[in-house]
């Protein structure tokens, strides 16, 4: 089954992967969301085709991975398969 892990930890795991320019699209119920903060650092960005991006920082046992994790709020039509996925 196809993971997201960071640190050792599985941050995600799902057979029902969204893909989007190279890039692993998880449903947010396939995501434990222990390990995910909304980031202050990271900034949302806006992707012509994708949409605005929203991102996250992981933090697993105490060490944080500053906005490596997004979602797009509303994609565009174009990408609608990353509709509710974290990245």
């Amino acid at each position: 089954m196809p993971q997201a892990i960071w640190h050792g930890a599985v941050i995600a795991e799902s057979h029902d992967i969204g893909l989007g320019e190279r890039n692993a699209y998880f449903p947010i119920a396939s995501v434990k969301m222990e390990h995910l903060l909304e980031s202050t650092a990271t900034v949302p960005t806006y992707c012509h085709w994708r949409g605005i991006a929203y991102y996250y920082d992981i933090s697993v046992d105490g060490d944080v991975n500053a906005g490596a994790a997004w979602t797009y709020g509303t994609p565009y039509t174009a990408l609608r398969v990353i509709t509710d996925r974290i990245a």
